[in-house]
């Protein structure tokens, strides 16, 4: 299986709290997003689906001034396989034939 190259989310910045931010902040994961609207509403736009996920990761190598690693949004493009889609689709719809309104309880 070949690994994709990661895609970017435009228009949006992870950082992490300053170095100065109260302890809660900081051990609490707290993370800042930065949206710059024109430019995310842009990059939306140009995407093929109408649900688009979008992951928040830490950097395994960079890491920043502090020599905390970095985060950072990637656009998370997996999809379940033709064959995991029809079978959850064969699923719901034995669930659909096996429930009648009759046994609903209200």
């Amino acid at each position: 299986m070949e690994k994709e190259d990661p895609i970017w989310v435009d228009g949006l910045k992870v950082e992490l709290p300053s170095v100065n931010a109260p302890e809660f902040v900081k051990e609490g994961k707290f993370i800042n997003i930065v949206v710059f609207k024109n430019k995310f509403i842009d990059w939306l736009k140009a995407q093929d689906s109408d649900v688009v996920n979008i992951q928040i990761k830490e950097s395994a190598t960079k890491t920043d001034e502090e020599g905390r690693k970095k985060v950072y949004a990637q656009l998370n493009t997996w999809e379940p396989s033709v064959n995991v889609k029809e079978e959850a689709a064969k699923i719901k719809e034995e669930i659909n034939n096996e429930v009648e309104e009759d046994d609903i309880p209200f």
